[in-house]
């Protein structure tokens, strides 16, 4: 269940980061000001594995921390039956991230869950100044993160959520049917190599396909499919994952969403008060 949650969160994440039509930044707009801790997108999903409708809720959500300090996170729980099934399962997936010459930078990235009373948790942190990337777990015995491995950071390199986010601040264009576009996520335990194929226009919106290594899955290699609206959001995304089945996931009413224009003026407005 907690590999399957972060599959879901990365496919959620990849999906949005393709936008089907090119904008330009917005400026810093001094008329909109926003106060610290406001969440400025909430997207709500529902997910149904394979027999059980509604399994897990998902929320995906941006918040501005301070004036150029934002945290993207997913979280879920389990419900019904399968929530029995799985020991309660909840977990959040998160990013802290700065904003810089337009764009983010990942500072703090978390991968944290609860099931059965046991909680896992493990956080990369981004340390700019040094050029290193180190990954901390948490000790069951200490009862506190403990440093496990660290890697050179040399070029820039990004989780799936400052990555999700930075596609939609740049407005980059993705409208070549049959167009595939290759990235580096976080080397651990070993290079991951993620790729996005473009697939047509249709009246449900552009679809496309994510292709994921087997750093979740282990010696599984998974497609996400996906149809995104004209902001880049995706309104549905399935696979077929062989320890669960098949899954899907529809973006439902409620939460507040973000046009393209809408979350480039947000990001660089300033803060009040």
């Amino acid at each position: 269940m907690r590999n399957f949650m972060t599959f879901t969160a990365m496919a959620l994440g990849l999906a949005v980061g393709l936008l089907p039509g090119g904008t330009e930044p917005a400026p810093l707009e001094k008329a909109l000001s926003l106060k610290a801790g406001e969440i400025l997108e909430d997207l709500r999903y529902r997910v149904d594995i394979w027999l059980f409708t509604g399994a897990v809720d998902a929320r995906v959500t941006l918040r501005r921390l301070e004036a150029r300090r934002f945290r993207a996170e997913v979280n879920g729980r389990a419900q019904g039956i399968l929530g029995v099934l799985s020991g309660q399962w909840q977990g959040a997936f998160s990013t802290e991230m700065l904003f810089s010459e337009g764009k983010f930078l990942p500072v703090v990235y978390r991968e944290e869950s609860q099931h059965r009373g046991k909680k896992n948790l493990k956080e990369y942190r981004f340390d700019y100044d040094r050029k290193v990337v180190e990954l901390f777990k948490w000790d069951h015995g200490k009862k506190a993160l403990t440093k496990r491995w660290q890697t050179a950071l040399t070029e820039p390199m990004y989780d799936v959520l400052s990555f999700y986010y930075n596609q939609r601040l740049m407005g980059l264009s993705f409208d070549q049917q049959g167009q595939n576009l290759k990235f580096s996520g976080i080397p651990y335990p070993k290079p991951e190599d993620i790729i996005l194929s473009i697939g047509p226009e249709t009246p449900q919106g552009r679809k496309i396909m994510v292709t994921l290594n087997n750093r979740i899955f282990e010696n599984e290699r998974n497609q996400v499919y996906a149809l995104l609206d004209q902001d880049g959001v995706p309104t549905e995304a399935w696979t077929q994952v062989l320890r669960f089945g098949r899954i899907i996931s529809k973006l439902v009413p409620g939460g507040k969403r973000l046009t393209s224009d809408e979350l480039c003026r947000r990001v660089r407005a300033p803060i009040s008060g």
